[in-house]
């Protein structure tokens, strides 16, 4: 990423020719929303632009407080906060990248008055072990209704330790047409993450006892070259295309009824139905590569002891046809109901090239022998190859109805029910009460849910063929029974989560990395209490998580999480000029209890557990400096400032330390073109 800089340089004067100088404009309003509810409702979300907070720039970070992850910026990561968790249960080699990604899930869709532009650049660290990110944003309207954009992301991430390089491009195409009686939604997302892979350092003594003027000069598990060629020992990388179109065809109104209750009142009555279109593809492919499989690292190489050329490949087509029915009295919307029919089409497939001498196939292994293909190279020599397709498909209905009694109560229940194919039987069903209360002057939302779920897994967790992994499951489906409370008050800001889950038929990956099934009943609570503070200039706002599982073997958290983050907030007016300049300095604080850390595997990109090693009751401590001047903000901080001062216990996942202490720094331009 050496041009990074330059890149942003040139958009941001490429800006300036076409707007000159942004004009303060309160009349320009931005409108933007994301499709939730498995792309059935328009969510409102609001356009970042504050100046709290803006120095948390690392996604996983945004999305949790608490994180196992590898230590730099576009490693992989898993939140430890169960139900903050985002996982995929079709392809987990791709979870722990799904925060950096850009999807049609997390995709902002926008209708603005004038071209909106956003440009944010972030810089960290010394040359050989620099983090850098630039995000582009620019969306316009082509008409009232009609509104086109593009989203770039791109991170180069060298990290602290050898040999952990992360390269990740993200680009997005998004447009909406939001007219009557036609809508549509689109957008086109290519993602691309190369991933250097270290294995985790030899010996953590070589962080806890040993101070080493370099951390790039720690032994890891996994090598390669420096000089004069930088080359990984071991890589892997994931490609990622999504394109996903909502069409919708309003009827208008289908009856209309006048109900006057007196003579000045007269209240409108009508049904509108809607016919709904959805298609989604998503292809992923992720490749694993290791120059020496039988370093040691792996208890196995089946099908190749020279090289690991691993090729996983996996692709979805999605078609879901909807019928929408909606009552509404004047301009609000008493009761809307959903029904659909969806069908989905996957395919999966792996392929790893062998020779003659590696073929060692587990015993236990049968399906994959009708998958070996021999081959006869021009010197003679017998070569196998790995080389599966398997094909499935699933139908299932969905439904959903949504009553609002009031302006201060509201329902949403919802189903989805597999009639056959591969996950035939299967269900997921959640219902939802939303009320909204005053006391006193203030404000209270009560949010109240539940969930039933019966899930077949994902076909990876049932079979899976690489060089250094194979197996072939019979899982049962995964259920789950969850309960969530959520209390909230704008006005005393404040939020209160509860959260519980009864999981029966858990898969999870063992200290082995291998993936099991628990059969029993396992328990998941979560208390999460977030409260923000102000005093004169000084502002605090802390969230603090308990946890609690009742088997620590199958799913282990920290018991405490918590995060502050407390700042002097200040405006300085400059009479002369009659501009200002927003500052706010302060510190972050996370911290979490101690507990089995989860370890890492490479080969499979999971996150496993283990319980050898508990690690935690260490304090993260930043400092920052964040300044806005009209349309753009700055931040300056110092990460981890702390290192040093305390036991160097710091590791997030087992043999993965933290980052060492950092200074990083970042600029964002917001234009109105």
């Amino acid at each position: 990423m050496k041009n990074a800089l330059a890149i942003l340089l040139f958009l941001f004067f490429v800006n300036l020719l076409h707007g000159q100088v942004p004009v303060a404009d309160s009349s320009v309003v931005v409108y933007s929303w994301k499709l939730t509810d498995n792309y059935t409702e328009m969510k409102r979300v609001p356009i970042d632009t504050l100046l709290n907070d803006f120095q948390i720039f690392n996604p996983i970070f945004i999305h949790s407080i608490s994180n196992s992850y590898l230590g730099n910026l576009g490693s992989p990561a898993l939140s430890n906060l169960f139900f903050e968790r985002v996982e995929s249960n079709n392809f987990f080699g791709i979870s722990p990248y799904l925060l950096y990604m850009s999807t049609s899930r997390n995709t902002h869709y926008i209708n603005t008055h004038k071209p909106f532009t956003d440009l944010t650049y972030t810089n960290g660290g010394a040359k050989n072990v620099k983090e850098e990110s630039l995000d582009a944003f620019h969306s316009q309207n082509i008409n009232k209704y009609f509104n086109a954009g593009i989203h770039y992301n791109l991170i180069s991430s060298k990290g602290q330790y050898a040999y952990q390089q992360v390269r990740k491009n993200s680009f997005t195409f998004f447009t909406s047409y939001t007219g009557k009686p036609y809508s549509v939604h689109s957008n086109l997302n290519i993602n691309r993450i190369h991933i250097d892979e270290n294995g985790g350092i030899k010996e953590d003594r070589f962080i806890t006892d040993t101070v080493f003027q370099f951390t790039k000069d720690i032994p890891t598990n996994f090598g390669g070259t420096g000089e004069p060629k930088y080359s990984p020992d071991v890589y892997s990388s994931i490609k990622n295309l999504e394109v996903l179109i909502v069409q919708k065809l309003d009827f208008g109104m289908l009856k209309m009824r006048k109900d006057t209750t007196s003579q000045n009142n007269t209240r409108l009555r009508y049904y509108s139905p809607a016919l709904s279109y959805v298609f989604n593809y998503n292809r992923n492919v992720k490749i694993y590569n290791d120059a020496y499989p039988d370093s040691g690292f792996y208890h196995n190489s089946f099908i190749n002891s020279n090289v690991t050329k691993d090729s996983l490949f996996y692709h979805i087509f999605s078609n879901a046809l909807r019928l929408e029915f909606s009552k509404k009295d004047g301009e609000n919307t008493r009761w809307n109901a959903l029904v659909g029919l969806s069908n989905d089409y996957l395919v999966y497939s792996y392929n790893t090239p062998g020779n003659k001498n590696s073929l060692s196939l587990p015993g236990d292994s049968t399906g994959i022998f009708n998958y070996i293909k021999s081959d006869t190279t021009a010197k003679g020599d017998t070569v196998y190859n790995i080389d599966t397709r398997d094909r499935l498909h699933y139908t299932y209905l969905t439904a959903i109805l949504t009553n609002n009694f009031s302006s201060t109560l509201s329902s949403t229940f919802s189903g989805k029910y597999y009639l056959e194919g591969y996950a035939g039987g299967s269900y997921d069903l959640k219902a939802n009460i939303k009320k909204l209360l005053e006391w006193k002057g203030n404000h209270y939302n009560i949010d109240a849910s539940a969930g039933l779920k019966s899930m077949e897994p994902g076909f990876p967790y049932q079979k899976y063929y690489t060089n250094n992994f194979i197996w072939e499951n019979n899982f049962k489906p995964e259920k789950s029974t969850q309960l969530c409370i959520k209390l909230g008050s704008t006005s005393n800001k404040f939020d209160i989560d509860l959260n519980y889950s009864l999981l029966r038929n858990r898969i999870y990956f063992d200290s082995t990395g291998m993936p099991r099934q628990y059969s029993e009943n396992l328990s998941v609570f979560a208390l999460s209490l977030a409260k923000e503070f102000e005093f004169w200039k000084i502002r605090s706002y802390n969230k603090i998580v308990y946890q609690k599982t009742d088997n620590k073997n199958i799913v282990s958290l920290p018991e405490l999480a918590f995060f502050s983050t407390t700042y002097y907030d200040k405006i300085i007016n400059f009479k002369i000029t009659g501009g200002s300049l927003h500052v706010i300095t302060g510190f972050d604080l996370y911290f979490n209890t101690k507990y089995y850390i989860n370890g890492y595997m490479p080969s499979t990109g999971v996150f496993f557990q283990q319980t050898q090693e508990m690690k935690g009751n260490y304090p993260y401590l930043n400092v920052f400096l964040n300044i806005r001047l009209k349309r753009t903000r700055f931040f300056f901080k110092y990460e981890h400032v702390n290192e040093g001062m305390l036991p160097r216990e710091y590791f997030t996942v087992l043999h993965y330390p933290n980052n060492n202490r950092t200074f990083k720094f970042g600029i964002s331009w917001t234009f109105y073109n």
